[in-house]
């Protein structure tokens, strides 16, 4: 008898393994399937903002008010059965690559059931401001990704300072009792996405749908605007950011994050 050779040892240890997986990946989809054999109703949602909470209080002990927030996005996509399906998925990928590692983030994946498609200008001044109306399958939901646009003249004027940007933020930061004012303007590509914003929710009939922006992330209190020591970078008593620069870049990447967005369901009953 003939010793089989490294390589094929190695070979038939993989197609093994694709094997099992294909029968573990059919395994969990038609799993996952069996709750959804019902027929799936849709709903028309509203969509609306929150306003932003206010005096919150950076790292560096500035508290911070805000007298502009809004933001230039489109197309939004709400989706279920992410966590469950990432998950069957990440086991598959261990254990068939043991040595891989997974990528930082949260891209939650999962069956999109809803969108509402367009694009808008959204402020968080003011609360229950309706902006556009999704439709979304009833159900229980996970995550939302929020694209980002450009604010052109289909949407603001010209003279707006927003033109041209996607995100216009301005305000004050009080500390010891001296006080700055502030602006940033930010600018992504169109479609620039901010994947797996949080919507742990059931959406039903008689449903409406609030988007907010949080100047802090609420599972790490991180703030936005950490990092920032406006008194040091204030021109006068001043401070402009544009995405550039130490302060301005990190303002930039964490608004591409899904941490300072979040959607909640709020039943509102039916006219």
């Amino acid at each position: 008898m003939f010793a089989r050779s490294s390589d094929h040892q190695s070979y038939s240890r993989i197609a093994r393994r694709l094997g099992a997986c294909l029968w573990l990946l059919l395994a969990a989809t038609v799993g996952g399937s069996c709750g959804h054999s019902h027929e799936t109703h849709y709903v028309d949602v509203a969509l609306r903002t929150e306003a932003v909470e206010q005096a919150t209080v950076t790292d560096l002990g500035y508290a911070v008010t805000f007298t502009e927030a809004r933001f230039a996005i489109r197309d939004l996509l709400f989706t279920q059965n992410g966590e469950a399906h990432m998950a069957v998925l990440q086991r598959l990928s261990n254990w068939l690559v043991p040595e891989a590692h997974a990528h930082p983030g949260h891209n939650h994946g999962g069956d999109i059931t809803g969108e509402a498609q367009g694009r808008w200008v959204v402020s968080f001044l003011d609360s229950g401001t309706s902006f556009a109306i999704g439709t979304l399958a009833e159900g229980d939901y996970d995550a939302a990704d929020v694209r980002y646009t450009v604010a052109d003249e289909e949407l603001v004027d010209a003279a707006d300072p927003l033109f041209g940007a996607s995100v216009l933020l301005a305000g004050s930061a009080t500390r010891d009792e001296e006080t700055v004012s502030f602006t940033v303007r930010l600018t992504y590509d169109d479609g620039a996405l901010v994947a797996g914003v949080a919507f742990d929710a059931t959406v039903r009939l008689g449903s409406n749908v609030w988007l907010s922006f949080l100047p802090y992330d609420p599972l790490s209190d991180a703030h936005l605007m950490d990092g920032v020591d406006f008194l040091a970078l204030a021109e006068g008593d001043t401070v402009a950011l544009d995405g550039t620069g130490e302060a301005g870049s990190a303002l930039r990447a964490r608004l591409l994050t899904h941490d300072h967005l979040l959607f909640e369901e709020r039943f509102v009953g039916l006219d």
